[in-house]
């Protein structure tokens, strides 16, 4: 009787570790109410960053419109941005994190050569600025760096036009690092939620840096995909169907190869490194990183994993829909939102960016 009444317990365990309430806790196309949104989350969900920025082209090449926002939602300023007489510029901002990056370059030139970078703040405040041009040949110019880190600029050496040098900076211009033969990075690159490591993807090669420091590199044959640890320690990376596992060091720890899939697998980590999450041509395998060891694997329709929310939801991206797994493999749900531009987790929740003709379009939810 004992061992039955035993079986009946584990059993409604089972069944409420499977479910997931999916709350929707906020969506709104208002700075002002996301921003006052965030500032009361902001002590549980450390992460959320408010809305700070938004643009206006008004004649492409020549001028801009920036308006700035508080914390509070409430517009602070308006500027008007004009490319000097004879010049061509370009502006990319990013709204949560408060930074504007203006390119300038001849007027002759356009889309080629930028030559005077200038990265201002929220409040409009210069940060600094520099000369840098882009070259067509080796790929060399300014990229942002993962994790809203800062800047990344490379240059191609004078005895060699082929071959780069890397210099890494914050936002104020402060250079903390430099990597040899480094010509470009991609936006695969990652970075710890501390900001002390990143893994830089630049094609074929993934190189791990600790504090603007170069610790080793991994070149493969084919374009790669890669994944570190929120603690830098592990390094996971993706190359014709098969992930490759390395530590802090280089030592090469484990892989694992799908058979029959020749795309580059997408890897996440667990936040307490116990397991790696791996997506390949509809396959989700969670593999045990303490030895390598397939735990378990199911197909899927998504296309790239998001995130894991500790070790009790693996959440993917596809299209236009997100997909949530449990540790058992079983899919628990989905959420489907139109036109997303871009997903994201903080914690148990999530956000979604939404493409429409509005200035801020922010859904949130909340896994329970």
């Amino acid at each position: 009787m004992r061992r039955i009444i035993l079986t009946i317990l584990t059993f409604i365990f089972c069944l409420s570790w499977a479910e997931v309430k999916v709350e929707k806790v906020l969506e709104t196309t208002s700075i002002k109410e996301y921003n006052q949104w965030v500032s009361k989350n902001k002590t549980k969900y450390s992460g959320l960053k408010p809305f700070y920025l938004k643009s206006e082209t008004i004649k492409w090449g020549k001028e801009y419109k920036v308006y700035y926002y508080d914390e509070d939602g409430n517009l602070r300023k308006q500027e008007l941005i004009k490319a000097r007489p004879g010049k061509w510029l370009s502006m990319n901002t990013s709204p949560y994190d408060g930074i504007i990056v203006l390119a300038e370059s001849e007027d002759s030139h356009e889309a080629e050569p930028f030559g005077k970078h200038t990265i201002k703040d929220r409040l409009g405040r210069e940060l600094c600025s520099f000369d840098w041009g882009f070259d067509e040949a080796s790929t060399a110019g300014v990229r942002p760096l993962p994790g809203g880190i800062g800047i990344l600029r490379t240059r191609s050496y004078p005895s060699n036009s082929y071959s780069c040098y890397a210099e890494l900076l914050t936002w104020d211009g402060k250079i903390f690092g430099r990597i040899e033969n480094l010509c470009h990075i991609n936006i695969g690159s990652k970075a710890t939620p501390n900001k002390r490591f990143m893994v830089l993807n630049s094609e074929f090669t993934a190189i791990l840096v600790e504090d603007g420091k170069e610790l080793w590199r991994k070149s493969f044959p084919s374009g790669i995909e890669v994944g570190i640890s929120d603690d830098g320690q592990y390094v996971a990376i993706g190359d014709a169907g098969t992930v490759y596992v390395y530590n802090r060091n280089g030592d090469s720890l484990y892989s694992f190869c799908f058979s029959h899939i020749m795309s580059n697998p997408r890897p996440i980590f667990s936040p307490d490194d116990k397991y790696l999450i791996v997506l390949a041509s509809g396959e989700l395998a969670l593999i045990d990183n303490a030895n390598g060891k397939l735990i378990w694997k199911v197909k899927t329709e998504a296309g790239k994993p998001l995130s894991c929310v500790a070790n009790k939801y693996i959440i993917l991206i596809g299209s236009n829909k997100c997909y949530i797994y449990d540790f058992g493999g079983n899919l628990l749900t989905t959420i489907e939102e139109e036109q997303p531009k871009n997903w994201e987790t903080n914690g148990d929740l999530l956000l979604i960016d939404i493409r429409d003709k509005t200035d801020l379009h922010k859904v949130v939810y909340r896994l329970k």
